[in-house]
């Protein structure tokens, strides 16, 4: 069993689930009411009801739930994914200066990937 296999058996379904429809919502259907549900509600009630004391899920345990158009991990939405896991750790839990480093490096790559899509527009 690969460590990205092994890893997605353990998170839990809801997350999973919820990793899933974001995905789904920000970069197929466009939906914004949902994504706005899905970012206000949901990634709240998530956090609140299995990440209280814990960090969210690494981006390697939630690859397997945003499969792109081409059957390889979504690498901008993990870049979004990673955002919001950051988010949460520095609202509810203690970052360290790793923490904020390696955010730091999400935060430039998400716009990089942004900019770099906006390019192929």
């Amino acid at each position: 069993m690969s460590e990205e296999h092994a890893a997605d058996f353990l998170v839990n379904k809801e997350l999973k689930d919820f990793v899933f429809d974001l995905h789904d919502a920000t970069r197929r259907s466009y939906m914004t009411e949902e994504i706005r549900r899905l970012y206000e509600v949901e990634f709240v009630d998530m956090s609140e009801k299995y990440c209280d004391k814990t960090p969210w899920p690494s981006t390697e345990a939630m690859s397997r739930q945003c499969i792109g158009m081409d059957g390889k991990a979504d690498a901008l939405f993990l870049c979004i994914y990673k955002e919001l896991a950051y988010r949460h750790l520095f609202a509810k839990l203690k970052a360290n200066a790793q923490d904020r480093d390696e955010a730091w490096s999400n935060y430039c790559e998400l716009f990089d990937r942004l900019l770099a899509q906006d390019d192929l527009q």
